[in-house]
């Protein structure tokens, strides 16, 4: 197998099909290059994993009531709009 470059993210990621997770941990049993190279990424991908903050709660009640009034002010435009035509057509 050649050095497994181009799949060796997707694999310290488990993206890989059974299949060619084997092929490269066989690679790796036999190359201490890329082993190394593996272990870096994976250092970097813990690293990149801690320096993301979590995303903020979202106040569910907040955004209901939120919608609700966007909704009705819609409605309301709307309607003043339909008794408008209403009237020029009449």
């Amino acid at each position: 197998m050649l050095h497994p470059t181009a799949t060796l993210i997707a694999y310290l990621k488990g993206e890989l099909t059974k299949r060619g997770q084997q092929d490269v941990v066989d690679h790796l049993d036999a190359c201490p290059k890329c082993t190394q190279i593996a272990e870096d990424f994976q250092e970097i991908l813990r690293a990149l994993g801690q320096s993301v903050p979590n995303p903020p709660e979202i106040d569910w009640q907040a955004y209901r009531l939120e919608l609700r009034e966007k909704l009705d002010a819609r409605r309301t435009r709307t309607m003043r709009g339909q008794s408008a035509q209403q009237r020029t057509s009449s």
